[in-house]
């Protein structure tokens, strides 16, 4: 078979006008799969569009894309919508509870009712998050059962430290507790206690509980004005003071710590 990928026309061949031999260029036509160049835009092209695959392939399964129903019409809906893809991709307890969080967030309580009946029917190991109390006692707090939602905490908190320091006493290489420290929900838990008391004016247990969570957030300033107008409210100006001026040192200027701190000072 013929090399049909070049083609070489040589020798003379007649003028129609004259009929005197004529003089034939050389013609060449290489093919296209044999020039560098075309080769290199080829192979971008390729590239960018298995690029553009995959991207669509992850949102789709950390529910950023889903091609069964409309997409979110607001912020709120997308970040909901990420919350559910992350869980059914990771499908541990941390993701349902962000899932469920993300639920009452947005005020949807029954769908975060769902998201809770799936967890307490899931395997899940719940040394480290106690996930499944966590999330009903964080339900029963935006409903506003707050005794339920403060006996919850409080029992998450106690099971999650004892965990914790039965660990510890273990030792060991592969040892939780010395590798990660107390679990998060510890002081999640601590923070959500201490709104639940600030509300009730029970600013005695308010501090008591920032003062747990300030052991694991020693910078959330935050937390430092919180517990600074609790000291004040039981006229305890000395420790207010301090938790003012530590506030400022991370928030500079801050309108409400400065007006604390005076207060404080009997100013």
């Amino acid at each position: 078979m013929p090399d049909t990928s070049m083609v070489e026309i040589t020798g003379e061949d007649i003028s129609a006008d004259s009929g005197a031999p004529r003089k034939r260029s050389r013609l060449r036509s290489t093919s296209f799969l044999h020039d560098p160049v075309a080769l290199l835009l080829v192979f971008v092209i390729a590239l960018v569009i298995i690029g553009a695959l995959l991207t669509a392939v992850f949102a789709i399964l950390n529910g950023v894309v889903n091609l069964g129903s409309a997409p979110p019409a607001t912020i709120n809906q997308a970040v909901v919508q990420r919350a559910k893809g992350a869980a059914q991709s990771d499908n541990d307890a941390k993701s349902y509870a962000d899932l469920l969080i993300t639920q009452v967030d947005n005020k949807d309580i029954p769908s975060a009712q769902v998201t809770l009946a799936q967890m307490k029917n899931k395997d899940f190991d719940l040394t480290q998050t106690q996930a499944v109390d966590y999330c009903q006692a964080y339900i029963d707090q935006a409903v506003g059962r707050t005794d339920s939602a403060i006996k919850l905490y409080q029992q998450v908190m106690t099971k999650l430290i004892d965990a914790y320091n039965t660990e510890k006493a273990k030792g060991g290489d592969s040892n939780w507790a010395l590798s990660f420290g107390v679990p998060d929900n510890y002081y999640g838990s601590a923070s959500l206690l201490a709104t639940l008391y600030q509300q009730r004016k029970d600013y005695q247990n308010e501090v008591k509980y920032l003062t747990i969570y300030l052991e694991g957030n020693k910078t959330d300033a935050s937390a430092l004005l919180d517990r600074g107008n609790a000291y004040l409210a039981l006229k305890q100006n000395d420790n207010a003071k301090q938790d003012f001026q530590n506030a400022l040192k991370y928030i500079p200027d801050n309108a409400e710590a400065t007006a604390g701190l005076k207060k404080a000072e009997g100013n």
